[in-house]
């Protein structure tokens, strides 16, 4: 692509074609490669189930020592934020019931799935 360009006046002026340096396909190519959408990184959900909580008890879970949910029932339970993948979690007793002792199994791990086992 180019476009005239004249070089002086009157009867002596010089016509020239004049290159723009970026052509229209070359301007949507570079434009194009500035960004654009990325596809999202996969994310997974840290949850398991709940054994032996007293009638009328509850207790605090942490995952990373955050996301802090608060459990009042024996039951499945799923962390409202998931984690990115090939990333480390840890669901720890943040608050025990009253008059309760409590152990998480299989409370550590690195998300490649979504975890369902802890306990």
């Amino acid at each position: 692509m180019g476009y005239l360009s004249s070089v002086g006046s009157g009867m002596a002026s010089v016509k020239r074609v004049v290159n723009m340096p970026l052509t229209l396909a070359s301007l949507c190519l570079l434009l194009s490669a500035c960004g654009g959408d990325s596809p999202p990184i996969p994310s997974y959900t840290i949850g398991g189930t709940v054994t032996g909580l007293a009638d009328n008890a509850s207790m605090k879970l942490l995952d990373n020592g955050g996301d802090a949910l608060t459990v009042a029932a024996n039951g499945a339970f799923t962390f409202a934020t998931p984690i990115a993948v090939n990333q480390a979690y840890a669901v720890t007793v943040g608050t025990p019931p009253l008059w309760q002792n409590c152990a998480v199994a299989n409370g550590n791990g690195t998300a490649a799935a979504n975890v369902t086992s802890v306990g």
